[in-house]
């Protein structure tokens, strides 16, 4: 699809892979687990390219059986991402905050920067976890759930993998 508006404005772009794509047209890259929440940044995996368009959605084209689609990021196996040359982007915004441990409420509460992170991003999603203080207690838990229930997910209290990417965090294993 990108490839293919190239050739739309330059017919002599010809056949080019996605790696020299990928390899020429961008500025800034990183790997997948780093990508920003940035509209238009190019997703790149061996032998294929997508734009992302924010919220875990990805454009790409999926060739004749599909056309194109819109898809989770999680549905590939995305390796990284880029910025492409000569386009402006919005300014990034504030990175995501970052979970790498199971958060839940024990009975020698959890504490941390993690634990007031997921604290500030269930009061932004309209839940209750009590004071913004870094303690994993009865109202934080109470919160995780309530929002777990909210988004459908598995109601167990423990703010994982999938919880804190509902609330629009990341964690990494």
């Amino acid at each position: 699809m990108i490839v293919q508006a190239f050739r739309a404005h330059n017919p002599g772009f010809g056949d080019k892979s996605s790696a020299y794509f990928f390899n020429s047209f961008t500025t800034k890259t990183g790997k997948i687990k780093t990508l920003p929440e940035t509209p238009g940044v190019i997703v790149w995996k061996k032998g294929h390219i997508g734009v992302y368009i924010g919220g875990g959605l990805v454009v790409e084209a999926r060739g004749v059986k599909f056309g194109v689609v819109v898809s989770a990021l999680s549905s590939q196996r995305w390796t990284n991402w880029g910025y492409l040359k000569d386009v402006e982007y919005l300014a990034e915004p504030e990175p995501k905050p970052e979970f790498k441990r199971l958060l839940k409420y024990k009975s020698k509460m959890m504490r941390g920067e993690d634990v007031k992170a997921l604290q500030t991003l269930l009061t932004d999603a309209g839940q209750k976890p009590g004071a913004i203080d870094g303690i994993f207690g009865k109202k934080t838990l109470a919160a995780v759930k309530s929002f777990q229930r909210d988004k459908k997910l598995k109601v167990d209290g423990i703010a994982g993998p999938d919880t804190t990417g509902a609330l629009g965090g990341v964690y990494i294993t």
